[in-house]
């Protein structure tokens, strides 16, 4: 059942692959200033609520499902002729990790907002 999990792997790891590749072609914005002035974020990934679920669920998604195959491995080689991994048993796994996945990425549905700060930092010498 391996094959099943490579497979949803690929379909998770898709997404942020195809968002990436937009963002690039997005302008940048700095998010703050100070010693930060080289970190950019993209504003089209930060107004836009629902690209980013999507890009947490996919990449929730993708974590998960990485842990899965570990363990399905780990349980074929600790106990060879004792636990069967059936179709059945690899489909409710998915099906959980899409779920969760789903699950985290909701709070970037509803957090709408876009606040912008400003961060000044100060070093004195004594």
């Amino acid at each position: 059942m391996t094959n099943v999990n490579i497979v949803t792997i690929t379909a998770a790891s898709t997404d942020p692959a195809i968002d990436t590749e937009k963002t690039q072609k997005q302008k940048h914005t700095h998010i703050c200033t100070g010693v930060l002035n080289d970190y950019y974020v993209s504003k089209f990934m930060v107004m836009f609520s629902f690209q980013a679920s999507v890009l947490m669920t996919c990449l929730t998604a993708s974590v998960l499902t990485l842990s899965a195959i570990s363990c399905d491995r780990f349980i074929a080689i600790i106990f060879p002729l004792h636990v069967r991994i059936t179709k059945q048993r690899t489909s409710v796994v998915i099906s959980a990790i899409w779920m969760v996945s789903v699950a985290v990425a909701i709070p970037f549905l509803i957090i709408r907002k876009y606040n912008s700060y400003q961060v000044s930092i100060s070093i004195q010498n004594h």
